[in-house]
């Protein structure tokens, strides 16, 4: 019971995501390559008036996954599982971390390579989970703005981890 306490304003701000996506905001929505026979995934965007106008998309994934909802969490928790250490590998990621970790929460980073002339992007995260009670379960994903130390230059990150593949 606590936990719902200690993270009752997460709960409310996934509510109001949730809400604001569902709302008829004027936002465009765009349908996207549907990941099995039942689910759906769709992203909308404010629409940009501008050429380099800064535009914040938000998404969605319904399907129906034949386990429990305590696996589902568990596998979004494990960020540095080796199933998702070997996709981030072939996609040719350039880092993928761990850097704490006490079972409820964790601080993870990841540089995802883009293409040209794109600059590689750097996600760095708190990841959060709880037992909401009654069968419910809730994983919270914010974005922080931790700086992060690779032990190297991303450039060398880049060329060790090719070597090692």
């Amino acid at each position: 019971m606590e936990n719902i306490v200690k993270y009752s304003h997460l709960v409310d701000e996934c509510k109001k995501l949730v809400s604001d996506y569902d709302s008829p905001s004027g936002m465009l929505e765009t349908k996207l390559k549907k990941p099995s026979n039942f689910g759906e995934m769709s992203m909308k965007k404010h629409q940009t008036t501008g050429w380099c106008e800064r535009s914040i998309a938000m998404g969605r994934c319904v399907d129906i996954i034949d386990t429990s909802a305590e696996n589902v969490i568990a596998y979004l928790y494990d960020f540095c599982s080796s199933q998702r250490m070997r996709i981030n590998t072939e996609e040719g990621n350039i880092a993928r971390l761990n850097l704490t970790d006490d079972g409820r929460q964790q601080l993870v980073a990841t540089v995802k390579k883009v293409q040209w002339p794109l600059h590689n992007r750097e996600f760095v995260c708190n990841v959060i989970w709880w037992n909401g009670g009654g069968g419910a379960y809730y994983l919270a994903i914010i974005s922080v703005n931790n700086d992060i130390d690779y032990g190297a230059s991303l450039n060398t990150l880049l060329e060790v981890l090719l070597k090692v593949w």
